[in-house]
């Protein structure tokens, strides 16, 4: 493989793209994390972002990932409920 790509996107595009209902765990789960203020959501939120199927759901990861940068449990709760309704 080339030495440019990262591992983790390769494995990425190993698994078939996310069905709904994964979509759906997987948000849960996030929000789970965000509410009880754990650390790892940052890196969930990043792993999720790479593995979403739907490119229209970035700007919402963005800003979920920026806010949990600025460890704003809130705000990323806000922006992840936004995209579960999106």
């Amino acid at each position: 493989s080339d030495a440019t790509t990262p591992s983790s996107d390769e494995a990425a595009q190993d698994h078939p793209p996310m069905t709904e209902e994964e979509q759906a765990a997987r948000i849960e789960h996030l929000l789970s994390l965000i509410k009880r203020q754990k650390l790892e959501a940052q890196q969930e939120a990043q792993n999720l972002s790479r593995e979403w199927p739907v490119d229209d759901a970035a700007p919402h990861f963005k800003a979920v990932i920026k806010a949990l940068d600025q460890f704003d449990f809130n705000e990323a709760e806000k922006h992840l409920t936004a995209l579960q309704s999106d």
